[in-house]
């Protein structure tokens, strides 16, 4: 079964490149290695680095203006709950953009999937406003395609 992590830091790059001067962004990955190899594009831009498993609710995160969850709730068994608590160390204003395949069935890669329709009722019953859809491509990896939401 796969884990959660930050990997190469593919999506911490590709967001260091849209945010302003002075931003921070926290990767989190259960692997500390695979931190340190993470340089951002954007030098104005801080990288902080968390050894962690996000699942496992041992992270000591709070008060964040956001969160980007690209291609890791798959991997979160009790949704609800890990919801829950990620509203928690949101900022009131918090945002969550949610990137996932849209499917139901699990596989030996994605073994808890969320779709866009389930991820709607989640949020919802984990206490945010709403999920707005942002759009979706194909997966080279999956006959689903990949959504990418804003959670608010």
């Amino acid at each position: 079964m796969g884990r959660p992590w930050c990997g190469g830091g593919l999506f911490s790059k590709a967001l260091s490149a849209l945010l302003p001067d002075g931003s921070k962004i926290i990767a989190v990955d259960k692997d500390a290695k695979a931190l340190q190899g993470i340089t951002l594009p954007n030098p104005k831009v801080v990288l902080e680095t968390h050894a962690g498993d996000f699942n496992g609710g041992d992270l000591s995160l709070k008060n964040l203006d956001g969160v980007l969850m690209a291609n890791a709730l798959h991997f979160v068994g009790p949704k609800k709950l890990f919801l829950k608590q990620l509203k928690k160390i949101l900022k009131p204003s918090g945002r969550v953009i949610v990137i996932e395949y849209d499917m139901n069935q699990p596989n030996e890669w994605v073994p808890y999937p969320l779709s866009f329709k389930e991820l709607e009722k989640l949020v919802r019953e984990a206490g945010f406003e709403s999920t707005l859809w942002l759009g979706e491509t194909p997966s080279l990896y999956s006959r689903a395609n990949i959504y990418a939401a804003l959670v608010r």
